[in-house]
């Protein structure tokens, strides 16, 4: 029996980690502009942040862990169970196979060409439309 472990990124949470890097670079963005208006290096201007609220750079390092686990959050399918994993190490939470009665594909999140080409397909009965599922790829186009 072949045992197969697919391993998916989970796009919500890569823009979640995209969106929680915005408030550490704004801050730094903002820090070198007053350093720009004022002539003055951007290394003082982070010194003196530093000296004056060192919880700051606290706050930042949080906001960079929390991106970078949200960022490696993947959906693991196996033949026993499924299950989320954070930065290879696997939640408490699964499912079991078979507690799962059905499932399906949602066209909703089609990629543009399984949109077009089931828009374009006549399905006559719901085998046909589960048989055009069946062969559509888990994962046809690369997530970054």
């Amino acid at each position: 029996m072949n045992i197969q472990n697919h391993s998916y990124p989970i796009l919500i949470f890569q823009y979640a980690s995209i969106l929680s890097l915005a408030a550490p670079i704004g801050v730094l963005w903002i820090l070198w502009k007053m350093g720009l208006d004022n002539d003055i290096p951007f290394l003082e201007v982070l010194n003196a942040l530093i000296k004056e609220a060192p919880q700051s750079l606290l706050y930042m390092l949080i906001f960079i862990i929390i991106s970078l686990s949200l960022w490696n959050i993947r959906l693991h399918i196996t033949e026993s169970k499924i299950y989320y994993s954070v930065l290879g190490i696997p939640t408490l939470w699964s499912i079991k196979r078979e507690d799962i009665s059905s499932s399906r594909f949602n066209a909703k999140y089609d990629p543009p060409y399984y949109y077009i080409k089931r828009n374009l397909t006549r399905f006559n009965t719901p085998e046909s439309e589960q048989q055009f599922n069946c062969k559509r790829p888990l994962n046809p186009m690369p997530i970054f």
